[in-house]
């Protein structure tokens, strides 16, 4: 949304709408606010990630002010226990069960396309700590030669057609349950993402070293919420309020969630047109 004067666009529609959506971008939010509880509108905001933190916050009292405690986004000790026990005993029931499917693909893969059928790539982990991704590859061998980082478009030339189907179904990420065994992983938190890629983001999308206050996941809030199209700072505001809401019920929600999005082919769908040129713009 461009700047704009708050007095102005809000005068004139005010007496249309009965709720009034509040962009991030708005210059000033709390005046954007205030005009909608005078006039009597309901009023949706798109979140700042001091929003959300702030959403999470815990109301304390010295003498007789208020005060709200922010903690810094992470999970408690016992959390991180949790989620790890929880994390073993599901990646080993999961590699056993799919075991087949692995092995079938392992040898199908290098036949379909030449390469090796395991495709591994160095991300970003908790706290910035390096890894390396396990994957089916779904590309041509050798994909970013001559590119170098680029991510994945519609209707992407280097995809072969086994990997498209591959990326539809979710195959393609079956190898990271090995990843959650290492420690690398949780099953669910924010998408691991290159380095080459989160230094960008963090030049331009503020706050986006927050979502590598837990470990990644094979799937999260951002995914089941959004899709591959959905731009870091949309996707930043879904991982931020999932560390900051964490619950070992929460995790189990997302993961029936995943089962769902499985099947809906548009989720895995590269960057389009569109999508692509907003987010040249973003990080311009």
């Amino acid at each position: 949304m461009a700047e704009r004067t708050i007095e102005g666009e809000l005068h004139e529609k005010f007496a249309k709408s009965e709720v009034v959506v509040i962009s991030s971008k708005v210059d000033d939010k709390k005046k954007a606010l205030s005009q909608c509880v005078e006039k009597g509108k309901d009023a949706v905001i798109v979140p700042d990630v001091i929003d959300i933190l702030l959403h999470s916050a815990i109301p304390q009292y010295v003498e007789d002010t208020l005060l709200l405690r922010v903690k810094p986004p992470g999970l408690e000790i016992r959390q991180q226990l949790v989620k790890r026990l929880f994390d073993i005993f599901m990646a080993l029931i999961l590699l056993i069960a799919a075991g087949p499917i692995m092995l079938l693909l392992i040898l199908l893969i290098p036949i379909l396309s030449p390469g090796s059928a395991i495709f591994k790539q160095e991300r970003l982990g908790k706290n910035g700590q390096r890894f390396n991704i396990i994957k089916f590859r779904t590309m041509v061998n050798n994909a970013e030669e001559k590119t170098g980082a680029v991510l994945a478009a519609e209707q992407d030339p280097r995809i072969t057609g086994f990997g498209r189907f591959l990326r539809g179904m979710r195959l393609d990420e079956l190898p990271q349950l090995i990843n959650v065994l290492r420690g690398d992983m949780s099953l669910v938190g924010p998408r691991p993402e290159r380095e080459f890629f989160v230094n960008q983001y963090r030049e331009s999308v503020p706050y986006y070293g927050y979502r590598m206050a837990v470990k990644p996941g094979i799937t999260g809030l951002a995914q089941v919420k959004g899709n591959y199209r959905t731009t870091p700072e949309d996707k930043l505001r879904f991982d931020v309020m999932y560390i900051t809401n964490y619950s070992f019920w929460l995790d189990l929600t997302i993961l029936l969630q995943t089962v769902g999005v499985v099947f809906q082919r548009d989720k895995s769908a590269g960057l389009t047109v569109e999508s692509n040129s907003r987010l040249k713009n973003l990080l311009s």
